[in-house]
């Protein structure tokens, strides 16, 4: 009995052995069902719930998963993140963009590391030091293409999350983009996108800005969000917001980096589930879509991606995106731009 007692509490204290600093793509396709995605949002909710010192001061406390403990809370939403493709990519290339929007996708960052830049000699330019596309990063030849057919896994994949104005010097993303340890090492760049076929790798350095956070809020599970003061207002116009009702059915699009690759506009889309602070739609976002705008019918804010399902499935030597139905699978979390602080400057 003695023994049974004493292994029962070494399985209680294991530390997780999985945290975000190593998690790998076979931890993720793990995971490869949308059960599974419904288990890791109910472990990470038993998590917070366990964590909040109003409940176990009374004595509360929900069970935890077996399944999931070797993975650390980070780890565990890092894969709960991962996003999908419904239906056909509804990815535009700029060509075919409206020019309402393109003026949209000029006022959207690209979030990057500040060491995946670097300084082009005898200019003011800076340039994506590694800018391997995404055939080259392990993702299979042509499994991601426009509306048109033709292939975004030949751009290159670097761009971490998205961001988006909302006023002159004010950047919305969500706050899993820019951690507090890191975000002084953090750089918005505008202009990476698609131009004439190609899409730009060296941007001007008025361009690339640093920037500092004004308030946020960080939650695994509902709304997540962050304002960042940038350095100096970049000359791009600001999204307009639009704070009403959001109802069910309704069209949407979602400007952002799929992947990494350059800011982009897909549509096509339709909200399902309304919340209080966020609402659920099948927009074909990726990881690198984090904290892009999410528009309505008018091309009014009215969220931004926080996270989703699962990115990748791997075949036989390449990975390639997880494809849902249209009306299949879960949907991906959007927060609601109300969901941020009723101070934020915006008009209504």
């Amino acid at each position: 009995m003695l023994a049974i007692r004493v292994a029962a509490l070494l399985i209680v204290f294991v530390f997780p052995t999985v945290t975000i600093s190593n998690i790998t793509f076979k931890d993720v396709a793990r995971f490869n069902n949308i059960s599974d995605v419904h288990k890791i949002e109910a472990e990470l909710s038993n998590r917070a719930f366990n964590a909040d010192p109003t409940t176990t001061r009374k004595g509360f406390k929900r069970p935890n998963d077996p399944r999931f403990a070797e993975y650390s809370t980070k780890a565990l939403a890092m894969i709960h993140r991962q996003t999908t493709v419904y239906g056909w990519p509804n990815y535009a290339v700029m060509a075919n963009t409206p020019a309402s929007v393109q003026k949209l996708i000029e006022s959207t960052a690209a979030v990057f590391h500040k060491s995946q830049l670097e300084n082009v000699p005898n200019t003011d330019n800076l340039r994506i030091k590694d800018a391997r596309s995404l055939e080259e990063r392990g993702v299979c030849k042509d499994s991601l293409t426009f509306n048109d057919r033709s292939s975004i896994t030949t751009e290159p994949g670097a761009a971490i999350c998205t961001g988006f104005l909302i006023e002159p010097d004010v950047l919305i993303t969500a706050s899993h983009c820019v951690p507090d340890a890191i975000v002084r090492r953090l750089r918005f760049v505008f202009g990476y996108h698609e131009l004439n076929g190609k899409v730009k790798t060296v941007f001007p350095g008025r361009s690339v800005l640093s920037g500092t956070v004004i308030d946020r809020h960080d939650a695994n599970v509902g709304a997540e969000w962050a304002r960042i003061k940038l350095e100096r207002a970049p000359g791009a116009p600001q999204l307009t917001p639009r704070l009403g009702e959001i109802r069910v059915s309704e069209p949407v699009s979602v400007i952002g980096c799929p992947a990494g690759t350059g800011v982009k506009f897909a549509d096509g889309a339709n909200v399902r589930k309304v919340l209080k602070n966020t609402f659920i739609a099948n927009l074909d976002v990726f990881e690198g879509h984090s904290g892009g705008p999410v528009l309505d019918a008018n091309h009014k804010v009215i969220g931004f991606v926080a996270r989703g399902e699962r990115d990748w499935v791997p075949a036989e030597d390449c990975r390639q995106p997880y494809k849902c139905p249209d009306e299949g699978c879960t949907g991906e979390t959007i927060t609601r731009i109300t969901a941020l602080p009723p101070f934020l400057n915006v008009s209504r």
